[in-house]
């Protein structure tokens, strides 16, 4: 059962083009629009009033957070709202030949972490398909997890086929707002609808009783679990990473990087190769893992280089 912060009395479930389709503290779902000047989300908290054979959105509640993405057009997207989990997808192979040079994505893992920690949310770091995998594929990869396992983030093995890990993620989900996101093909759907497997009804029934119809298949949708919490399914939401990131806002989506913040001895360092730097020396001397620290390289060099 969700809970309606007071006054709001309406949850936003989903959107399509100029109508929304709204739950009220009854599980009831209902076909609204929305008053001008405001622009409610899959996921914000609503006050709403009857009108006609639907209803009216009349305000929204202060947001958490807000999950973007870029449009067709490159364009920064409003998708969700309220995040408190992003669960990052990593997949192994298929074919043994590729798994004997997998390596774990860090590159794209960082990169979603970073975002997440911007965004004010936790980040759950996944490998799915892990029954596909030799004994010695699955040493290396906890080798490459124990990194971020050092720093505090919860990581997972995961299988649908062979249901490892599935009652680990579902704990995970318990009681917060997910959503998914990674590499394509990496399973994202298999384990929605193995942790949801009443998700193609859920879908039916949001479309009946907004009115939306199809569109609730192609669209930011909000569905609730059965062990509490909510997930919001987002086809779009592969395409979500560091989105118009400042390259001096990099250093605060690292975690470790926290406790050596403003300790540099310029107030301006950027973190690479500068003298009397804090958090180089904190890798120096092996507080700060070098994987990590070549990663931040990495990535302040890209959104350079994008400017």
């Amino acid at each position: 059962m969700t809970t309606f912060p007071d006054p709001f009395n309406g949850l936003v479930i989903t959107r399509y083009s100029n109508f929304y389709a709204v739950e009220d503290k009854d599980g009831t779902i209902r076909q609204c629009v929305s008053r001008k000047k405001l622009s409610p989300l899959c996921g914000d908290f609503v006050t709403w009033e009857v009108s006609g054979d639907g209803g009216v959105i009349t305000a929204t509640m202060p947001r958490k957070n807000v999950l973007t993405r870029p449009d067709r057009r490159g364009q920064a997207k409003e998708t969700a709202t309220n995040i408190d989990q992003l669960i990052i997808v990593n997949a192994i192979p298929d074919v043994g030949d590729e798994q004997a040079h997998y390596a774990f994505n860090t590159a794209l893992t960082d990169r979603y972490i970073v975002a997440t920690e911007l965004l004010g949310a936790t980040p759950l770091i996944l490998l799915n398909k892990c029954d596909l995998a030799s004994q010695e594929t699955i040493k290396r990869m906890e080798l490459a997890l124990k990194i971020y396992q050092d720093i505090g983030y919860t990581t997972l093995l995961t299988s649908t086929k062979a249901e490892i890990g599935i009652e680990a993620l579902n704990n995970q989900l318990c009681d917060k707002i997910s959503i998914f996101v990674g590499e394509s093909g990496a399973g994202k759907s298999s384990l929605i609808n193995a942790i949801m497997p009443t998700l193609a009804i859920r879908t039916n029934v949001v479309s009946a009783h907004s009115g939306l119809g199809k569109h609730t298949t192609t669209t930011t949708v909000l569905y609730h679990l059965p062990q509490g919490g909510h997930l919001i399914d987002s086809p779009g939401v592969r395409e979500f990473g560091l989105w118009k990131v400042e390259a001096a806002q990099l250093a605060e989506g690292f975690r470790e990087f926290k406790p050596y913040l403003g300790e540099c001895r310029f107030r301006n360092c950027s973190h690479r190769h500068n003298a009397g730097c804090a958090i180089e020396a904190a890798a120096a001397a092996g507080k700060i893992s070098a994987a990590r620290m070549e990663s931040y390289y990495r990535i302040y060099n890209d959104l350079n280089s994008s400017d």
